[in-house]
């Protein structure tokens, strides 16, 4: 216990010089992110849209929360950056190092904005504009916390390359996305992404988008005979087990759980329904797929809505 806690201090004063000496020596503004948001939809959404204003602004991105889905991405390399190869923590357990950054912006909070460190925090729209704030500090670190609400969001085409070159899956993970794709292919016109999402649902938002498996199934016969020219297969993500008996009117694959297989099989369908989430949404953002999403699921979208994919 106490060489764990010698450890940590002297990781600390470690972060502290190389933070000092990036600020003596690089004019780039340096953004790191010091909470870890949400689950893996959510943090590939802040990672992209940091990637997307560091690409315009000319700014440096460390993100060293996210060590726990590197393994999903070998571009990372145990390195969490943009715009910079430099990361000198990788030889420290990735848990102490995000364990220090966030201790250091809850100290830096504490104080006015410094030419070292400046803290921004956004858990709500209402903190107001992120990208405003990082550009009027006068700080050459921010440490941010929190996320990029949908009314501040950026339009990632521009970085769109750089965003799909930097997540994509590792090769040990390809099979397990393409298989339940080629598969409806095989034997379908079209296939349509489906996110069920009902653990957290429940109660995120007071359960406004919480749906039954009933009620999925139910909208998806629908879709699918809304489209009287075409054979339509479904992929369904789902994050808890379903009764597949109640899916029996349509073609489709129910696969409960593998967060990235999932997410990445999901990108390869011609079009994407789901309960607003970040999660098919950075499914419909790295593969440009049309995406509709269920506000109302006693509503069916006219195939109209899927455009190029009619």
């Amino acid at each position: 216990m106490y060489f764990h806690k010698l450890k940590k201090v002297f990781l600390f004063i470690y972060i502290i010089f190389v933070l000092t000496l990036r600020i003596l020596c690089f004019r780039k503004k340096l953004i790191i992110v010091c909470d870890q948001y949400g689950r893996l939809g959510n943090r590939l959404h802040l990672f992209a849209q940091l990637i997307t204003y560091a690409k315009m602004n000319n700014c440096i991105v460390w993100m060293p929360g996210f060590y726990d889905y590197w393994h999903f991405f070998p571009e990372l390399d145990h390195r969490p950056t943009f715009a910079s190869r430099f990361y000198p923590f990788s030889m420290f357990a990735p848990e102490d190092v995000f364990y220090i950054f966030n201790f250091i912006f809850r100290k830096a909070s504490q104080f006015r904005e410094n030419p070292l460190f400046c803290s921004l925090t956004f858990s709500d729209s209402n903190d107001g504009d992120p990208w405003n704030n990082i550009r009027r500090s006068k700080s050459r670190v921010v440490l941010f916390t929190g996320f990029v609400f949908h009314e501040y969001m950026l339009d990632c085409c521009s970085a769109l390359s750089e965003i799909n070159s930097f997540f994509r899956p590792a090769s040990k993970y390809i099979d397990e996305i393409n298989a339940p794709i080629e598969k409806l292919k095989s034997r379908n016109d079209l296939v349509c992404g489906v996110l069920v999402r009902q653990t957290d649902y429940r109660s995120w938002n007071d359960g406004k988008y919480f749906y039954t498996s009933k009620q999925y199934a139910n909208f998806l016969s629908r879709l699918r005979n809304s489209f009287t020219n075409k054979k339509i297969g479904f992929f369904i993500a789902t994050d808890e087990d379903q009764d597949e008996k109640i899916y029996t009117e349509i073609d489709c694959i129910v696969r409960v759980g593998y967060p990235l297989e999932n997410l990445y099989s999901l990108s390869l369908c011609d079009f994407l329904v789901g309960p607003p989430s970040s999660y098919i949404g950075w499914a419909s953002l790295v593969s440009e797929t049309p995406l509709i999403s269920i506000t109302d699921i006693s509503s069916i979208p006219r195939p109209i809505d899927f455009g190029q994919v009619i």
